[in-house]
């Protein structure tokens, strides 16, 4: 488990902190919820269909959010993998 931890001195965890994570998840939430409230109903109309269980705003949204969120946050931190993929 060390090994996925900790790779020739660089800890994956470092990446971010607490602090960010929180609010990149309270955000994601109240994504979830606008989507579910607001974006829903206006797509249902041009596509003549719903979405019953709320996949798209549930899952959809704060995924693609997270994923965009997660790249930004690792951009930066690029140069410590390409010092890894040297080895």
């Amino acid at each position: 488990m060390e090994l996925f931890v900790q790779l020739r001195g660089f800890d994956f965890i470092s990446l971010t902190n607490p602090g960010y994570v929180m609010l990149i998840c309270i955000a994601a939430g109240a994504l979830s919820t606008i989507g579910y409230t607001i974006i829903a109903p206006k797509i249902e109309n041009p596509i003549k269909g719903t979405d019953t269980c709320g996949v798209h705003s549930l899952h959809g949204l704060p995924g693609v959010f997270g994923g965009i969120t997660g790249i930004i946050l690792v951009l930066p931190k690029l140069k410590y993998w390409a010092l890894l993929l040297q080895y």
